[in-house]
């Protein structure tokens, strides 16, 4: 062969070695032609690699590999309509702050807008959706393009890791795309890897952090509402802990803040709004407002704790990594810096509690335990019937201490934090919330499960389960224990909780378009693609499904069968439990709040 294929190896091998140098662990690539080169030679440097056939479940499988420890993944494909499948994993690494690189092969100048094979505009394939991205140009031999080339993929890789997003590399490459020989010889000079690189500081001014602890030492009445933060993190949940220790400031964690265990006493306000009927707003009469909020993480989940944090009176202060976190353009203050830190030092510079903010947590608490001991009520006096509550209890039971949990979207989140009030010990939860979409979920629990990766459990819809079903091709890459707790309530369940069921909910149409209920059997799917499975409608049976699958090595789909007519009985029992009785009322916790702040 003509050394011109060596030529097109020595290029891609370039980026490759300078993507290692620079930080990236692991490769998953998805075979194609004209990304021969850089198959190759992600084969010749000898690293970490997957091959995954299905581009989309590739994607989403390497968004689980960089969620579980926070390190980055490249995808690797050839030309043509394939990288536009990486999209919707892209989106999310997006919205969502993750590190992703992507590689793209292309066909080159000479093929374009010439109707060739395989070939459509790949440049500015994820237009705005990256944090950056280039065109490297078709491979040259020079020592200037080789060290312009690996400046670029080490570029690729600060950008991926400073701003904390997807980058893309489209790489035109022409034939002969194979080299003389294989494997090939060694390089006769080393090979540029691009410049020594260190990430700009990401500490908050101290300015900022002055500003925040006057506002913290003006208030009488605090909270720090934690959304999503990254299982990765422990750092940042850590000092999260201390700053409300030292402030007084009530902790309002969602499920997937890693926060919500039995280490502290917290307030879970989206369970306590949903079954009152409580509204969270300034006017409601029954439950205190704070005056001032400390948000980190993403946005939370639940609608109701965004309302209560968003009190008129209410001043709010975003603790940002990046991004803009301020969806209801709410926020007074936006701190940008490293959480951990931030929270470290605001713990140092503020003042210690005070004796309303100790008198504001405690009848928050007592708001919440009332709302607990119903829900441990339903789930006491229930038969072993699969429902909402007995659902999500059985699987928290069944989760070990320090052990992955995957959440799904739509109902699933939420009814984690509706009938959850403590997780075990250290236990990790993954959830894709950056674009909150159902795709990809099981791709995404099949890349948590690298070697050595603790137990994990994925509760997802059945509706999830099937727009991902293809994903199950990839199971024999789980080297951990892995149990996909599927709920079998009848398709997407969430509508019901939604104004169109209302409107619609009693005509054929509403199940046609939004109830959607798979007509294949998680279970029977699962088999098909040659995975373990089971089927269990109840809750002892759950739990011992799960624990079966964490003693196992790979896959097992659990088949979680719930009679659609009981979706949303749980829910309906604890608000009847908690209408035998008022709420208490605290006219003089406001009354002395306030004129303490006065």
């Amino acid at each position: 062969m003509s050394a011109d294929g060596d030529e097109q190896l020595d290029w891609a091998r370039t980026v490759v070695d300078a993507l290692s140098a620079a930080g990236v662990t692991r490769f998953v690539v998805s075979p194609g032609s004209r990304s021969t080169p850089l198959a190759l030679a992600v084969v010749a440097a000898g690293a970490d690699y997957e091959v995954v056939v299905d581009e989309r479940s590739a994607a989403f499988f390497a968004l689980g590999c960089s969620r579980r420890d926070g390190s980055i993944c490249a995808l690797v494909c050839t030309s043509g309509t394939a990288g536009a499948h990486y999209l919707p994993a892209v989106c999310e690494a997006f919205e969502a702050r993750v590190p992703l690189i992507v590689l793209t092969a292309d066909r080159p100048a000479e093929h374009q807008h010439t109707g060739a094979s395989q070939t459509t505009r790949q440049d500015d394939l994820f237009g705005s959706h990256v944090v950056w991205s280039a065109d490297v140009g078709a491979p040259e031999r020079s020592p200037l393009a080789l060290r312009a080339l690996a400046g670029r993929a080490r570029r690729a890789a600060l950008e991926a890791q400073t701003r904390r997003g997807p980058v893309h590399l489209n790489m035109p490459l022409r034939k002969p795309l194979e080299p003389s020989s294989w494997p090939p010889p060694p390089p006769a000079d080393a090979r540029p890897t691009g410049p020594m690189t260190w990430a700009p500081s990401r500490r908050a001014p101290d300015a900022a952090i002055a500003t925040v602890a006057g506002l913290v030492d003006g208030a009488a009445r605090g909270a720090i509402v934690v959304g999503p933060i990254v299982a990765a993190d422990a750092a940042a949940t850590e000092t999260l802990r201390e700053l409300a220790a030292a402030t007084g400031f009530v902790l309002v964690p969602e499920s997937t803040s890693q926060l919500r265990d039995r280490r502290s006493t917290t307030l879970a306000g989206d369970a306590y709004a949903r079954f009152t009927g409580c509204s969270f707003a300034a006017s409601d009469a029954d439950l205190p407002t704070p005056d001032v909020v400390l948000l980190a993480g993403a946005p939370p989940v639940g609608a109701a704790v965004q309302r209560w944090a968003a009190a008129p009176r209410a001043a709010q202060v975003v603790l940002a990594e990046d991004g803009w976190p301020d969806p209801d353009s709410r926020a007074d203050v936006i701190c940008f810096g490293d959480l951990a830190d931030t929270c470290g030092r605001l713990a140092a510079a503020t003042a210690q509690r005070s004796a309303s903010r100790t008198a504001f947590a405690a009848a928050l608490a007592s708001f919440d335990e009332r709302v607990w001991a119903a829900v441990r009520e339903v789930c006491f006096d229930a038969d072993d019937a699969l429902g909402d509550a007995t659902l999500v209890r059985a699987v928290v039971s069944a989760l070990p201490d320090a052990g992955l949990l995957f959440v799904g979207n739509s109902l699933p989140v939420r009814e984690l934090d509706a009938f959850c009030d403590a997780l075990p010990n250290a236990v990790g939860v993954v959830s894709q919330r950056g674009v909150a979409g159902i795709d990809g979920n099981i791709a995404q629990t099949v890349g948590l499960a690298r070697r050595g990766a603790p137990p994990i459990t994925a509760l997802i819809g059945d509706v999830t389960f099937a727009h991902d079903a293809g994903s199950l091709a990839l199971a024999a890459l789980a080297v951990a224990p892995v149990a996909i707790v599927v709920v079998a309530n009848g398709g997407g369940r969430i509508f019901d909780r939604l104004p169109v069921h209302a409107v619609a909910g009693a005509s054929e149409v509403y199940g046609r378009i939004w109830t959607t209920a798979p007509t294949a059997a998680p279970a029977d799917v699962a088999r098909g693609f040659g995975v373990r499975s089971t089927v269990v409608d109840s809750a002892t049976g759950l739990r011992r499904a799960i624990e079966a699958a964490h003693a196992a090595t790979g896959v097992t789909v659990i088949e979680a069968r719930v009679d659609p007519s009981r979706v949303g009985a749980d829910a309906a029992a604890v608000r009847a439990i908690l209408a035998r009785g008022p709420l208490p009322a605290l006219p003089l916790l406001r009354d002395a709040a306030d004129e303490e702040r006065s």
